[in-house]
């Protein structure tokens, strides 16, 4: 009778702590390059949607498993639109976040993980699409060192929320209920090329900071510098 008791307990032990809140939370990889084909679940977006003249495209690096998103960016406004006042920009977006992902609660993270690389200095957004906001957006501008590999994380409490191309001054935080996309933008509105390569985007868990290799390479505001891995 007693070893039934013992083994029952055992049992409800073993079970408690295979629990997923009795796991740590971990990081999750949303976005890697392993293939070519991985490019065809992004889109591309430029001011030729209201007539502008920037180009966009992207390109796969198979020895890195990067995704590079390039173009030209161009302030010229469409001739035969004088509504038009205003142009310059290019960006590629997620299709939808893979349904593997659907089911993640991004209540529960803190931060944004990109793995970036530019030859340009340039500074970039990165936008979040929420299915329940139509025409909204949420960014957050990131610089690049050229010629380096780097680290960079996002605090997602730090988006702020642009409506129609419009900022919005609105203290609250982004909903994170119904993300279903994310992507970057150049939109600088400094003509010329430019060029951004992605190795992957990550969710991060509260109490854990973006990779490093050297924690003297940390600013104080959670920016991550590495040392180049590639050519």
């Amino acid at each position: 009778m007693t070893n039934k008791i013992t083994k029952g307990i055992y049992n409800l032990y073993r079970d408690f702590v295979h629990f997923d809140f009795a796991k740590p939370l971990e990081e999750k990889l949303l976005v890697s390059f392993e293939t070519a084909e991985s490019l065809n679940k992004w889109r591309l977006i430029t001011d030729k949607e209201i007539g502008g003249f920037s180009t966009a495209q992207l390109k796969y690096n198979d020895s890195t498993k990067t995704m590079k998103f390039c173009g030209n960016i161009s302030k010229e406004l469409p001739k035969d639109n004088e509504r038009i006042k205003n142009s310059g920009y290019a960006g590629t977006y997620l299709k939808e976040i893979d349904s593997e992902h659907t089911s993640i609660d991004w209540n529960k993270f803190k931060s944004l993980e990109i793995r970036v690389h530019s030859n340009d200095k340039r500074c970039y957004t990165m936008g979040i699409l929420n299915r329940e906001e139509k025409q909204i957006m949420y960014k957050q501008l990131f610089t690049t060192t050229p010629g380096v590999w780097e680290t960079l994380e996002l605090d997602l409490d730090d988006f702020f929320k642009v409506v129609k191309g419009n900022l919005h001054l609105n203290i609250e935080k982004m909903p994170r209920n119904s993300i279903y996309s994310l992507g970057f933008v150049q939109s600088e509105k400094t003509p010329g090329p430019f060029e951004l390569d992605i190795q992957y985007i990550k969710l991060i868990p509260p109490g854990r900071q973006a990779n490093t290799l050297d924690p003297r390479l940390v600013s104080s505001k959670g920016r991550v510098i590495k040392l180049p891995e590639y050519e």
